[in-house]
């Protein structure tokens, strides 16, 4: 949902500065730490289809299990006894 403001280009486009909802597309991507953000951000900004895109940067740390099959772990899924 969005507002498009008094004289903005949305506005100017659709004609009203009625609430709006649709559809969104949302892109989620993860870069290596050394990626320079400033860059993305601006490559963003440049290919976007209108005035303010909405942009999310989230740092994040993951661990990967580490895949026993002979870990007696009762949480995991080889463990499971079949239905």
């Amino acid at each position: 949902m969005y507002k498009p403001k008094e004289g903005s280009t949305t506005h100017l486009h659709l004609g009203t500065t009625e609430l709006q909802v649709g559809e969104y597309v949302e892109l989620e991507f993860v870069v290596d730490e050394s990626t320079d953000m400033e860059a993305v951000l601006k490559a963003i900004i440049a290919v976007h289809h209108y005035e303010e895109p909405i942009i999310h940067f989230n740092q994040i740390q993951t661990t990967r299990a580490d895949y026993d099959p002979n870990s007696d772990n009762r949480n995991r899924w080889w463990n499971e006894k079949e239905a």
